[in-house]
């Protein structure tokens, strides 16, 4: 028997198990929902399931880098994050270049203004998705329900259009690498 006969790889690096935490914030939101019912549900779990799946590709990619069958899924998966960051760039620049939003929004920010930096930098970064917090009415919480007045219908917009470029730019790349690792990867046998 060789020493390669005995080498588990069963598991990964940094076993973080994202799908389990994305089942609590489900969980979580329900509750959230019930006991709040001005909660935005659906808006509020696509800013926490976008985040997470952002989260688990920056996890992943140094697995895969390491994993010396995973270079194409690693590169696909660098691409992504890279699009990803790309695209939040381009819409908010596109989007919000002019920063006047009503009196509304504006005592908003000004009562909550690191609540607003902090969101608005990890749109940027992380998932533009994030940005729907501001006025998800989350636990009825006035610091998660802002006032767009006049240009909620631009932010809904804007909003469902990232969503749309970031399932073509983003998942369904990363899609691709899952099919590839699931049919094309070494399995171990």
């Amino acid at each position: 028997m060789t020493e390669d006969a005995c080498l588990y790889v069963g598991e990964m690096a940094f076993p973080f198990p994202f799908s389990i935490l994305m089942g609590i914030i489900i969980l979580g939101m329900g509750i959230a929902w019930l006991l709040n019912s001005k909660t935005h549900f659906f808006s509020t779990l696509l800013a926490f399931n976008d985040t997470i799946l952002k989260l688990n590709w920056i996890f992943l990619l140094p697995y895969l880098l390491e994993t010396g069958n995973s270079k194409v899924s690693a590169f696909i998966i660098a691409y992504c994050l890279f699009a990803n960051l790309v695209v939040n760039m381009i819409i908010w620049r596109i989007s919000f270049k002019n920063n006047s939003f009503d009196q509304s929004y504006q005592s908003y920010v000004g009562r909550y203004p690191k609540l607003h930096k902090f969101l608005k930098l990890s749109s940027y970064t992380v998932s533009l998705q994030l940005f729907r917090l501001t006025h998800s009415k989350l636990l009825g919480k006035k610091c998660f329900s802002a006032d767009f007045g006049e240009r909620q219908g631009d932010l809904k917009r804007v909003l469902g259009s990232s969503t749309i470029v970031s399932v073509v730019f983003c998942a369904l790349p990363a899609l691709a690498a899952n099919i590839y690792n699931l049919f094309y990867a070494l399995n171990g046998s």
